[in-house]
């Protein structure tokens, strides 16, 4: 049985912006024109909008009277123009978000789901490791280094352990943190520029064996517990329709890599980065700003369609009998015997 999932898409990374303005908002009308000036300035997508249009239209449809229901209907109104549905606008305790459509899933994918997000790894079958790379939302940096150098302990055990092919299992990553993603596996990553932000500020994307950065500034640290270098060996991606934000950001980052193959169904095409803005101390705005492009200079603005399209239930919790995971041990099988 498949289920709809309303919502899936990890917060990819916020940065706060706190203006003395919007601090001496108080009202639901000035909480409005507020979001809009934020809108028209930051949004993705703010060039497809007339915003004096807008403006003039908009003001003269409500008082200072404006409800809280009444302000969220119109804030999915404006999300809806910038097409932005990986963003959101948050009111004392309500989600206000435009949807782009319901994403359906498995019963098996939604009841792993709920148990929260765990990195798993073990070793399969002679020469092919199995990583699972959950999703990752944060709370500060130290949680952030945390699940980077979690992550990397994981892969170097397999490395460690003479794996020559590797399935990464993207299947429940619907978000967070991309920087502990991509850090955690550096073994498996060139070094230097891996990606970046396609913005009004394009931002690019460094990778080390010891840090994340974009630019200068050192998103995750880590100390790696193995310096083997598995930039050549084949890796295969399993995803799901859940597969969305930041783990659309770790495969746009994959791309520095020789090859790697996708196997399993469509992603999410939440590839938008995500920025938060503070209106007042019960409003917050979050928008998408930037897009993902890969080191070759391909800009990503919908989901990934996998290279080998397997529809099947999945088994989390019988990894040996999983559709999916089977068919990634029988390819890896063939590359290994022709390299």
């Amino acid at each position: 049985m498949n289920r709809s999932l309303a919502v899936i898409g990890g917060i990819f990374s916020l940065f706060m912006i706190c203006s003395p303005l919007f601090g001496q908002v108080k009202n639901n009308r000035e909480i409005f024109l507020a979001a809009l000036e934020i809108m028209e300035e930051h949004s993705l997508n703010s060039y497809e909008v007339d915003w004096k249009l807008l403006k003039s239209t908009i003001e003269s449809q409500f008082d200072m009277d404006l409800n809280d229901e009444r302000l969220g209907e119109m804030m999915i109104d404006l999300l809806s123009q910038t097409h932005d549905f990986h963003g959101a606008f948050y009111l004392n305790d309500q989600v206000y978000q435009w949807k782009k459509g319901e994403i359906i899933v498995s019963d098996s994918i939604l009841n792993e789901w709920k148990k929260g997000p765990k990195v798993v790894s073990m070793m399969l079958t002679e020469g092919i490791g199995y990583l699972r790379i959950p999703s990752m939302p944060f709370v500060n940096q130290e949680d952030l280094d945390a699940k980077a150098q979690n992550l990397n302990n994981h892969l170097c055990e397999l490395l460690q352990n003479n794996t020559k092919g590797l399935i990464i299992d993207l299947r429940l990553n619907g978000g967070g943190a991309m920087y502990p993603m991509i850090l955690g596996v550096h073994q498996l990553l060139p070094k230097g520029h891996i990606g970046s932000f396609q913005s009004k500020h394009n931002e690019k994307w460094f990778l080390t064996e010891t840090e994340f950065l974009i630019n200068q500034q050192v998103m995750a640290r880590i100390k790696p517990t193995c310096t083997i270098d598995a930039q050549n060996i084949p890796v295969i991606l399993l995803t799901s329709p859940i597969t969305g934000s930041s783990a659309e950001f770790f495969i746009i980052a994959l791309k520095s890599r020789e090859a790697f193959t996708i196997l399993g169904s469509n992603t999410a095409g939440y590839v938008t980065a995500t920025e938060g803005f503070s209106i007042n101390d019960s409003a917050y705005l979050l928008l998408s700003t930037a897009y993902g492009v890969d080191i070759n200079g391909i800009v990503y603005k919908s989901a990934f369609v996998p290279d080998v399209s397997v529809e099947n239930e999945d088994s989390f919790n019988d990894t040996w009998n999983d559709v999916k995971v089977v068919q990634a041990i029988s390819s890896l099988k063939k590359i290994l015997v022709q390299n």
